[in-house]
């Protein structure tokens, strides 16, 4: 009789289904909820916080602006005669090619007359008053609020920071201590940005009032670092106030 037919095996294309189907379960199965933080739950603590830290640089850069403002009008700005006189020696360096080391006496400490387009003569004809120093993304109340509270929002979200088991359904250690690690990675962003932002001014400004400064200068370390307290303490008082938590 005719032989009897051949049947191949079966056992490499049941490994294949099997890699499939697991395949298709896990795609079928996927969810961003997994991956994805979940959305703000407490709108009263973002709003709060974003009214805090709006009210805070607005504050910070108007009274620091206030405070200049008073120091160069008590006459520790030279007039105009005198400073046409004593500027002259620093002008003159100048021409004559002694360099920015002959100016930058006559400029404040934390500028620096080689990165100016107007060089280092007219620098110091233009800018001998008394200026607090900010990187271009701090250097104005509105950027600074802009930066610092989209930095605290995205550090908010991924860290959780307004949801109720964070806010309202806690003690207020536990509200202090999400909100100070919640400022951490905010600060970080902000520094970042900060930094950024110094070292490509140039692309999209050259001007006297923003200068490349090489890093962060002491006003913006002091803006970052206080906007902690301005936190906590929002923090504190929402939760002492209206948090029904464990104390």
């Amino acid at each position: 009789g005719p032989p009897p037919p051949l049947f191949m095996s079966s056992i490499g294309q049941d490994d294949e289904t099997k890699k499939t189907e697991a395949k298709n379960d896990f795609f079928r199965n996927f969810s961003l909820d997994d991956v994805v933080p979940p959305p703000p739950e407490d709108q009263l603590a973002m709003t709060g916080d974003v009214g805090a830290l709006f009210l805070y640089s607005f504050l910070d850069h108007s009274l620091d602006d206030m405070y200049v403002d008073a120091v160069n009008a008590q006459g520790s700005v030279l007039s105009a005669a005198d400073g046409a006189t004593d500027l002259g020696p620093a002008v003159e360096a100048a021409a004559n090619g002694l360099g920015a080391a002959a100016t930058t006496q006559f400029l404040p400490v934390w500028y620096d007359a080689a990165h100016s387009a107007y060089g280092p003569g007219l620098t110091a004809a233009f800018f001998p008053m008394m200026h607090t120093a900010h990187v271009p993304a701090l250097s104005t109340a509105g950027t600074s609020a802009v930066l610092l509270t989209a930095s605290w929002i995205a550090a908010g979200y991924l860290g959780g920071a307004f949801l109720f088991r964070n806010t309202l359904e806690c003690g207020t250690s536990r509200a202090l201590w999400v909100a100070g690690r919640t400022w951490v990675l905010a600060s970080a962003l902000v520094v970042a940005a900060a930094l950024l932002s110094d070292q490509y001014s140039g692309l999209w400004c050259d001007c006297v009032r923003s200068p490349m400064l090489g890093g962060l200068t002491r006003a913006d370390g002091d803006f970052i670092f206080d906007s902690l307290s301005v936190l906590v303490a929002w923090r504190y008082i929402m939760n002492s106030m209206l948090g029904y938590g464990d104390r």
